[in-house]
């Protein structure tokens, strides 16, 4: 990628950047990194939550459901992608969708194995057919068999950003 820049540059070419804005590009919306990272993911007893988007907006990330290549929607199957261009690394871009995912999996695992699931944030929200006194098992912790957020993430991520 370096030499492919420096070639350019050499030419009289190049990529428009601003020290302030980051790369300037023909949409306003991806003025900055102009990064989307998306991530497609199965969570179909998680989708049914009303509070998923609402969390996800929390943390600056879009969702919708996924649609399939005939333009279906796929059931049970979200669409999980940055809000954010200007302002963030790429990095911090990728890994906010990656650990946020992770976070997703997470709860829908514990919703398989018949445990409450909140999502960070979210002590109020857990499946219907749970009692509230399973509010202990926090997304996250170590102690219930699960693995930890970080865990999960290091695994569908790989390697380190």
């Amino acid at each position: 990628v370096e030499k492919s820049l420096a070639a350019r540059s050499a030419a009289g070419g190049g990529f428009a950047r601003n020290d302030r804005l980051g790369f300037l590009n023909a949409s306003l919306a991806n003025v900055g990194t102009a990064l989307k990272v998306c991530a497609i993911v199965k969570l179909p007893l998680l989708s049914e939550w009303e509070d998923v988007p609402a969390w996800c907006a929390r943390r600056r990330l879009n969702v919708r459901r996924a649609l399939d290549d005939a333009g279906a929607w796929m059931p049970g199957v979200l669409e999980v992608s940055n809000k954010d261009r200007l302002g963030v690394s790429e990095a911090a871009t990728a890994n906010l969708v990656v650990e946020s995912v992770a976070e997703l999996v997470l709860a829908e695992r514990r919703l398989e194995a018949g445990a409450a699931a909140f999502l960070p944030g979210e002590a109020a929200t857990c499946s219907p057919q749970f009692a509230a006194d399973d509010a202990e098992l926090v997304l996250g912790a170590d102690d219930d068999g699960f693995p930890s957020v970080d865990a999960v993430a290091w695994e569908a991520a790989g390697t380190a950003f």
